[in-house]
């Protein structure tokens, strides 16, 4: 098996095409063909469905994905400690989850930058879940996510967790809503929340559902200044870090409901594959410069 052509299977994968492939690889389309090709030969299994436009992988293509990336990461991980006397270098795949202390990363980015000049950062955006996924099959070497259960990360996990804040139910401060109602009373008015996939509106409609009671959903848009702008304008309820709230232009027009049986706190975390320490001083780097960015912003928006 060429190494090689291990490669160029990989970034037809992740890229979803042989044309991205090849201009990630600076290859032409033709030699990052042939490369797969070649993969295929050497292994005896078909790897790619062509039938498919663009081709999409077969289940042994799958398979063999998550064992040429373990096979991939242990080669940059020899590189790097071997070759490059300890220091990290090459491509460090980040994920952040929507919402994650947006103000607060732009220092401890920075200060990655800064420090290690050999690393190039590929940064994505998913849902907590999906990014803990992504670690497991080894598509990130780090996420920042936000967990509103902890403690069911699964054990192969590295988790440096930040403060923890509660997630408020927040209206229009002119709502006629008394300050403590049942979240099963407040289930039937409109609400405002981000699209599925977050933690939050899960929770939410969890506990709706063990009543057996609707939530009536009248909007679904992702970002927090966006949600709070449409509650004070009274277009309906929403659930919302505290910490956002605080921060929020709006928080004159807006006040917290506490319902008296809906309790809901998120752990904003920093998470890596165990073992996997290749990038261990980037990501302590970003897990010290974080918790001082999250610390200086919350006490600026006290």
């Amino acid at each position: 098996m060429n190494l090689a052509d291990l490669k160029a299977f990989v970034a037809v994968a992740e890229a979803g095409s042989v044309n991205r492939a090849a201009a990630r690889l600076n290859l032409t389309q033709p030699a990052v063909s042939r490369r797969v090709q070649n993969l295929e030969a050497a292994i005896g299994v078909v790897l790619l469905d062509r039938s498919a436009k663009p081709p999409t992988l077969t289940e042994e293509g799958r398979l063999t994905l998550a064992y040429g990336r373990k096979v991939l990461y242990a080669i940059d991980d020899l590189s790097s400690r071997v070759g490059a006397k300890g220091v990290p270098e090459g491509e460090f795949r980040l994920g952040i989850a929507p919402g994650f202390a947006d103000a607060a990363l732009g220092h401890p980015l920075d200060a990655v930058m800064r420090n290690f000049p050999n690393i190039n950062l590929r940064i994505t955006s998913d849902w907590s879940g999906k990014l803990l996924e992504q670690l497991e099959t080894d598509s990130l070497d780090s996420a920042f996510v936000l967990l509103t259960e902890p403690q069911l990360v699964s054990k192969d996990v590295q988790l440096r967790s930040f403060p923890q804040d509660s997630v408020v139910v927040i209206a229009a401060r002119r709502s006629p809503l008394p300050p403590s109602p049942s979240i099963v009373e407040l289930g039937q008015h409109p609400w405002i929340l981000n699209p599925r996939g977050c933690g939050f509106r899960a929770a939410l409609q969890r506990t709706l559902d063990r009543e057996r009671r609707h939530l009536n959903l009248c909007a679904e848009v992702q970002g927090y200044d966006i949600q709070l702008s449409l509650i004070a304008r009274g277009v309906g309820l929403g659930l919302v870090p505290k910490a956002r709230w605080k921060a929020s232009p709006y928080r004159k027009d807006l006040k917290i409901l506490e319902p008296h049986d809906f309790r809901l706190f998120v752990t904003p975390a920093i998470v890596t594959r165990a073992g996997h320490d290749r990038f261990s001083p980037v990501v302590d780097l970003l897990a010290s410069e974080t918790e001082n960015a999250t610390r200086k912003h919350n006490v600026k928006a006290a």
